[in-house]
């Protein structure tokens, strides 16, 4: 099935069908916009009047679609037109409109439930954010790895470093809210770590803990914002980065907990381009499913001139090694976010999404020793994020003096 098929015989059939209750709703006098005063005066259930002024005011027809009623309530209200006074013929050019629409998704996605899924990939808005698929994929996931999160909370931060020109210095802090297993008997990695020094250099960990005085089997924990009831975190490395493991546990909503690390570096990556690398680039790894990704970029005003972060979001199928920046762009999927500037300087960060969000951007602050005024921040988020797949925050890296 090709974009044109689709587009000729299920977008042009839902406009005809759209046109058809147009003339409908006109020549009984039923107001267009106002779907309470048309159930109320023609005795037609809210919710299909409701669908009906939707479909009709749809900026395009692929959002019309979403409204489709199914064949029951048409028919219940095509009869309630009838009462109402409304012409044969009228109302039957309503019913063929119908009828053909239904055809359309027939022949090609075969049912409602794929057309949805259809749907959650087109349009300019909807299109690009694929939200239907994505808590389709959060649930099922769930069940099929045995965890979940209600958020994954990423902070990154840097600024010019002091001790050696032409590099920076950088935080991350990353964690989860609400992180929960649904089955016992996994050990399974909940969070990755590398950095954009060359695709092809080996990884050499540079960074070291933002509160040195809590560092558990090796692992950077802030122990403040961690819950006292989290398991002991084991770390797993490899040539693509650091694994830090959830081990098995207790399961359901009594064992959940919020758990966070953070790191830090000290002139460990480039602050221009180079040969090898023209672009910075924060990551999150999404190794768990989780409702929502909030990932922050705080940087420093002498880096802010020309600082132009775009957000991606791309996956891997066969896995986390062996895929370059430019595999990892051509397998990007489709993403409606954007990276939003965060008010003020310092940034405002306060979120719904935990509550004590803005005491993780002051300890990396404090533990770096950068003046919170000196910074503007940047917000991407990412709505469930599939397993799978890579939250990126990526940007040009300027040209060296």
């Amino acid at each position: 099935m090709t974009p044109n098929v689709f587009e000729q015989d299920c977008l042009v059939t839902i406009g005809e069908l759209r046109a058809a209750l147009i003339g409908l709703y006109t020549a009984i006098g039923a107001p267009l916009d106002q779907p309470q005063e048309v159930s109320r005066a023609f005795k037609v259930n809210k919710n299909l009047s409701w669908k009906l002024a939707k479909l009709m005011g749809a900026a395009e027809p692929g959002e019309a679609l979403l409204y489709l009623p199914g064949m029951g309530g048409m028919n219940i209200f095509l009869k309630a037109m009838q009462h109402a006074g409304a012409g044969h013929g009228t109302v039957e050019e309503v019913r063929a409109a119908y009828d053909r629409v239904e055809q359309a998704v027939l022949v090609h996605v075969g049912d409602r439930p794929t057309l949805e899924l259809v749907l959650d990939g087109l349009g300019p808005d909807r299109a690009e954010r694929l939200e239907v698929s994505r808590k389709l994929a959060f649930r099922g996931m769930s069940g099929v790895w045995g965890l979940q999160a209600r958020s994954k909370v990423t902070v990154a931060a840097m600024a010019p470093s002091r001790s050696r020109a032409g590099m920076l210095d950088t935080a991350l802090i990353r964690g989860y809210v609400g992180l929960r297993r649904l089955r016992s008997t996994m050990s399974w990695p909940i969070s990755v770590r590398g950095d954009w020094k060359g695709e092809h250099e080996p990884y050499e960990p540079g960074w070291e803990p933002l509160e040195p005085g809590q560092v558990v089997n090796g692992l950077a924990l802030l122990r403040d914002f961690t819950s006292p009831s989290a398991p002991a975190f084991e770390l797993n490395h490899t040539p693509e980065g650091t694994y830090f493991m959830l081990p098995p546990g207790p399961v359901g909503n009594t064992a959940s907990f919020d758990c966070f690390f953070g790191e830090g570096t000290r002139a460990d990556v480039p602050r221009y381009a180079t040969a090898e690398e023209k672009t910075g680039e924060f990551t999150s790894a999404i190794s768990v499913p989780i409702e929502q990704q909030v990932l922050d970029v705080l940087v420093h005003r002498d880096l802010a001139e020309g600082f132009a972060p775009e957000p991606y979001l791309f996956g891997n199928p066969f896995g986390h090694g062996g895929m370059g920046s430019a595999e990892r762009t051509q397998c990007h999927l489709p993403i409606g976010d954007r990276v939003h500037r965060l008010p003020g300087s310092p940034p405002i960060t306060a979120t719904p999404v935990y509550a004590r969000y803005p005491a993780l951007v002051d300890l990396i602050y404090r533990r770096m020793g950068w003046a919170p005024g000196e910074f503007v921040g940047y917000r991407l988020m990412v709505k469930y994020p599939p397993m799978g797949t890579v939250v990126s925050v990526r940007f040009p890296l300027p040209e060296g003096p």
